[in-house]
């Protein structure tokens, strides 16, 4: 996992691809979400954290990253409830996440093979 980053309630990394001109990273995420009604899909969510596999296209134009995605494309999942957001929570589920990509188990093992499958991309 390369390029960490930490935002308000996420936190994410980048994992590098080839093999599609429209992919060059993965984004894997693990944020918080308050939950409620998903209007695209009229179910009820619950509040907590998710873990998030999403295929990029990262350029850099000057001093800055742009970031391309396809809609809809990419796997989400809930991994633990919470009702408020707590730091140490986070950060403890993405040092989980990291650990779970770096030996190639877990649910974020499964999704990026999911999203390398649909796509025909290779890990770098």
């Amino acid at each position: 996992m390369q390029m960490v980053q930490e935002k308000d309630r996420r936190v994410q990394g980048f994992v590098s691809v080839t093999g599609n001109p429209t992919v060059t990273h993965l984004k894997v995420a693990v944020y918080h979400s308050k939950g409620g009604m998903n209007y695209a899909t009229y179910k009820e969510e619950p509040k907590g954290y998710w873990l998030s596999v999403i295929p990029v296209k990262r350029e850099v134009q000057g001093d800055y990253i742009i970031e391309t995605m396809t809609g809809f494309s990419g796997y989400r999942c809930f991994i633990c409830s919470g009702d408020r957001f707590n730091r140490k929570t986070l950060t403890t589920l993405w040092a989980n996440v990291v650990e779970d990509e770096t030996n190639n188990e877990g649910a974020v093992a499964q999704m990026m093979e999911r999203v390398k499958g649909e796509k025909s991309l290779q890990s770098v």
